[in-house]
């Protein structure tokens, strides 16, 4: 009888840290559409747009999306151009909510030279 009891309290103690830790036993947290790598950066080296890094600093999916962009993949214009006339991820990358996408010291933030 004992070890049934035993058994019972292991397994809502399992279950409780399941729940406080918002992991369903080791399954991952997916946040949204996962990496977006764009190559065709002119030279620049390519910059890899994460999903998981913006979602960690506490950015809502609902900040850019539908707002700022669309929910269908590829539907989305992203250059410089874009990004300097304050569109795009110029909308936060503009000096004022975060560093600039137009400060020269900022370009290897984004592009990474391999």
């Amino acid at each position: 009888m004992k070890r049934f009891l035993y058994a019972g309290v292991l397994v809502v103690a399992v279950l409780a840290v399941a729940l406080i830790s918002g992991n369903s036993f080791g399954q991952v947290k997916k946040v949204g559409g996962g990496d977006i790598k764009y190559t065709n950066t002119k030279g620049l080296g390519p910059v890899t747009f994460s999903h998981a890094f913006h979602d960690g600093k506490g950015l809502k999916c609902t900040e850019c999306h539908t707002k700022i962009y669309k929910m269908k993949k590829g539907e989305a214009k992203v250059d410089m151009a874009t990004l300097n006339k304050g569109e795009s991820g110029g909308a936060c990358h503009n000096g004022q909510k975060v560093f600039s996408s137009k400060a020269p010291n900022d370009c290897s933030r984004c592009h990474i030279k391999g």
